[in-house]
């Protein structure tokens, strides 16, 4: 099946964020956030949690962008949050974990964006734009130009990183830890 026939397969999306009042949706997104990205068995990341999202919602209520069927079904999300310069260099120098970065952000924080994941669906790659998700994820967490910066965990999170230093016309760092 070619990629064209393939998109026509698959439902149209929409973009938008996720909310605490999407909660049957949050714990749906959790439970695949736990198991995609590990974070139970790596203590160096964010927990996957109702702890962690009510943060990220006090945070700013743009941190998880979310593309969704026409139906509702999200088949892609996003997650990033404003935080610190300086807790962005101590990140980028590995004197601090996902975790702490995590933790020792506090809302209102501003001077640069984390993005923490992004996961697309197995029957959604190829139709939906990475790049475009990040983008509009991330987009209103910029009130000033920041940097804007990342883990890669996989090769292909190592290319997504190096398409969005091109695509934002900003700086970006990326910082490289394969399993």
């Amino acid at each position: 099946m070619t990629s064209e026939e393939k998109h026509e397969r698959l439902p149209r999306t929409q973009f938008g964020y996720i909310t605490a009042d999407d909660i049957s949706q949050v714990q749906a997104l959790l439970t695949t956030a736990a198991e995609v990205f590990d974070t139970e068995q790596e203590p160096s990341q964010a927990p996957a949690d109702l702890a962690t999202f009510r943060k990220l919602n006090q945070l700013s209520t743009h941190t998880i962008g979310v593309e969704k069927t026409l139906d509702g079904q999200i088949v892609a999300w996003c997650t990033a949050f404003p935080t610190k310069a300086v807790l962005m260099r101590r990140f980028l120098d590995g004197a601090i974990t996902e975790r702490s970065l995590f933790e020792q952000t506090d809302a209102g924080d501003t001077g640069a964006v984390y993005v923490m994941s992004v996961y697309i669906f197995p029957e959604q790659r190829g139709t939906i734009s990475p790049e475009r998700l990040v983008r509009n994820t991330v987009a209103p967490l910029l009130h000033v130009p920041a940097p804007v910066f990342y883990q890669g965990l996989t090769e292909q999170g190592a290319r997504l990183g190096a398409l969005l230093q091109k695509k934002f016309g900003r700086r970006g760092y990326q910082v490289l830890r394969f399993k």
